[in-house]
């Protein structure tokens, strides 16, 4: 059965989207959802299939006990908000705000992510990430759902970061007077040491990044005085 397109009898792609989603949250595999699946469950945000796709992934995280299958609905619920997959036929339904506010409307209070069974190495590493605490980062690259989580981490860092940069360099411009401002930035520079792990990744925006809020300060400060 071929994943790559999103069948038009509904009984059918019920049906291979519950398929699609069990092989990608498969409790007996210590890797990632495989990319054909996840390619396959979005295809299906731009339809009107998207919901019921995102009500599944949200009813299988609310109802497994186990944390490997926890981290890929996570997995799989991430990169179905962010996908930049543009469905261009005449029956697109993407809304992504919508998207969000199903998953929160089903999710909420009724995840148990605290009740997970967590029996082994590979899910002592995984809970944290699962239980959106402040997780370790492993030592070593075995873990392949941890070095997933943490790459989608680092890429929303460098979106917001980029998205921040543009706010900035508009302030920075005009120079406004915003005693709100300051705060901001000095939380800001508290961070500064948590990226300096993966900074290398995208050296040019990091150093753009922190010498605009430098500067930022600076200018604000001796506007103040």
């Amino acid at each position: 059965m071929k994943l790559n397109v999103v069948h038009l009898c509904s009984s059918v792609n019920a049906k291979t989207i519950d398929l699609a989603l069990l092989k990608a949250t498969a409790h007996t595999s210590h890797k990632p959802p495989s990319d054909k699946y996840v390619t396959f469950l979005q295809s299906t945000v731009d339809t009107c299939y998207g919901p019921d796709t995102v009500v599944t992934i949200v009813q299988r995280l609310r109802l497994t006990t186990d944390v490997c299958v926890a981290a890929k609905c996570l997995i799989l619920l991430h990169k179905m908000i962010k996908s930049e997959y543009e469905y261009k036929g005449e029956d697109s339904f993407r809304d992504d705000n919508g998207h969000r506010n199903l998953i929160y409307d089903q999710g909420g209070s009724n995840l148990k992510l605290n009740d997970l069974n967590v029996n082994s190495r590979f899910t002592r590493e995984l809970s944290p990430w699962v239980q959106c605490g402040r997780p370790e980062i492993p030592k070593s690259k075995l873990n392949k759902i941890v070095v997933e989580m943490k790459e989608l981490m680092i890429q929303d860092c460098f979106s917001v970061m980029r998205l921040i940069k543009i706010r900035f360099e508009e302030i920075n411009a005009r120079m406004a007077k915003s005693n709100e401002l300051i705060p901001v930035l000095a939380r800001l520079e508290k961070c500064k040491e948590g990226f300096s792990e993966f900074s290398w990744r995208s050296k040019y925006l990091v150093e753009g990044f922190w010498s605009l809020v430098s500067k930022l300060t600076n200018g604000q400060r001796q506007m103040l005085k």
